[in-house]
């Protein structure tokens, strides 16, 4: 399902590929497990290879992380198409909010946000009938929101956002 290439990255590994990973990923995130640590020490028990974590560690690092968004906007999508057959949905609320995801300098240099942090932010529109995201922008933790209401809103959709975000469409007297 996961073929690990985009125009700039092809998948070498043999025994850890972008597979092995998503699927690392997807069971780290039902189980909620720690980290790199322990999905190596507990994944041969989901039918996972055994890997050591910093095998992992080194995968995530190396894997551009569009391979996994597009992977998610796939999913997304699908199952949004088979929910709004299934059940023959009027047009539903699209819920758009961010959030900010802060690190270190050091591992967020590309983007500073504070004086010792970087930061992205993760604008999402959330459909609130399926309960599952319909898109997902990410910025710099700096960018206004109010642009991105425009980039995720959808025709389908009556949309919901927050004051910020619909300052740019409002003008003040």
């Amino acid at each position: 399902m996961v073929t690990g290439q985009t125009e700039d990255y092809e998948d070498t590994g043999t025994k850890m590929t972008v597979g092995v990973l998503f699927d690392y990923f997807v069971q780290a995130c039902y189980h909620q497990w720690d980290g790199f640590r322990q999905s190596a020490r507990v994944g041969s028990n989901f039918d996972l290879p055994k890997v050591h974590y910093s095998t992992l560690s080194g995968k995530a690092g190396e894997v551009p992380y569009d391979i996994f968004k597009r992977l998610f906007h796939m999913l997304v999508q699908k199952c949004n198409r088979q929910t709004r057959r299934h059940l023959n949905l009027p047009k539903d609320l699209l819920l758009i909010d961010s959030t900010t995801v802060t690190a270190a300098n050091s591992r967020m240099s590309w983007a500073p946000y504070k004086k010792f942090r970087g930061g992205l932010k993760l604008h999402v529109a959330h459909s609130h009938g399926q309960h599952s995201p319909l898109k997902v922008v990410e910025s710099i933790a700096r960018r206004n929101d109010a642009p991105f209401g425009e980039v995720l809103a959808h025709k389908d959709y009556i949309l919901v956002q927050d004051r910020i975000n619909m300052c740019s469409k409002v003008s003040l007297l």
